[in-house]
């Protein structure tokens, strides 16, 4: 081997070396840079989440009671989009310790459709429905769970005294509950189950209800009633179940508002691809029940689990 060949040949090796080199050094800055991006990212989002969650609980202290109108809002930082029903909010701040301003929106809606409603088995969502005879599409999330769902309606002929009529919505392969076996349920409600998810989903009219002389023990005629009240109950064998439900009325002009929604969501306006964060509270616009009744319905009364 001549000079000159070595020469060459620790060229060539220095040449790979240099270029292995070079791509290790590549890779660490480019695996560097990646990971402080999302350190940064990382941490602007927690600034952007607690900034939303601020407003958020702002908003939640003085307008999440069903009594709150919320045509009081602050007219400086609040925009109406439907008057008395629907606002949106806006609030802007300088991050601490940070070079970035962040730019808050809040919606606040009133709503009729109760949407991923998240409710605990033996826990009670009470609808408003004053008056209300249209129908609800209900549907949830869970098999091997049953709706027990009560009607609460005040007798125009024994000036306005509180009845109630109540069934259960079982269609699961293997029942929850015992219906035939509840004392005082009429188990006779037009329930219509979901040709898709019948064990998940059903629709029930009001109205058919009150013109169903055997749903209402003592039946004197419909215009005897008004029906105020409607209480689902998720009921479960398993301790901790929860589901996610959803209550559709198929007449929403004439039903009251049954929830208030509050979407907040904090950006950096300045930094289109950054992080975002945003959140949700959905509040129930419950009526006033009297305590003893509703703790009879929500305790289950002599429900008889198989």
């Amino acid at each position: 081997m001549n000079k000159n060949t070595l020469k060459g040949q620790i060229l060539v090796i220095t040449l790979l070396t240099l270029t292995i080199i070079g791509v290790l050094v590549v890779t660490i800055v480019l695996v560097t840079r990646r990971d402080f991006t999302q350190s940064a990212n990382s941490e602007k989002y927690e600034r952007l989440y607690n900034t939303a969650d601020n407003n958020l609980q702002n908003l939640l202290a003085d307008y999440s009671v069903p009594t709150a109108n919320l045509t009081t809002l602050p007219t400086g930082t609040c925009q109406t989009l439907v008057s008395g029903n629907y606002y949106r909010c806006t609030y802007t701040a300088q991050e601490a310790a940070s070079t970035y301003t962040s730019t808050t929106t809040v919606f606040v809606e009133n709503k009729k459709n109760i949407e991923d409603y998240v409710l605990k088995k033996d826990n009670a969502l009470i609808l408003d429905i004053n008056a209300y005879l249209g129908g609800f599409n209900i549907q949830w999330d869970k098999e091997n769970v049953a709706m027990d769902v009560t009607i609460i309606f005040s007798n125009n002929q024994s000036f306005g005294r509180l009845n109630m009529t109540r069934d259960i919505y079982d269609r699961n392969s293997t029942k929850v509950i015992d219906s035939q076996i509840i004392p005082g349920f009429t188990n006779l409600f037009p329930f219509v189950q979901s040709t898709s998810t019948p064990s998940r989903a059903f629709f029930l009219d009001v109205s058919d209800t009150f013109l169903a002389p055997s749903a209402i023990p003592g039946f004197i005629n419909a215009n005897a009633y008004t029906p105020l009240y409607m209480v689902i109950i998720p009921r479960s064998k398993n301790i901790n179940e929860e589901v996610t439900i959803n209550v559709t009325p198929d007449n929403p002009s004439s039903l009251r508002n049954q929830v208030r929604e509050f979407r907040s969501l904090s950006e950096d306006l300045q930094d289109p691809n950054g992080p975002k964060a945003s959140l949700i509270a959905r509040v129930p616009l419950l009526p006033e029940i009297p305590a003893a009744l509703l703790n009879g319905i929500t305790a289950g009364g002599n429900l008889v689990l198989q």
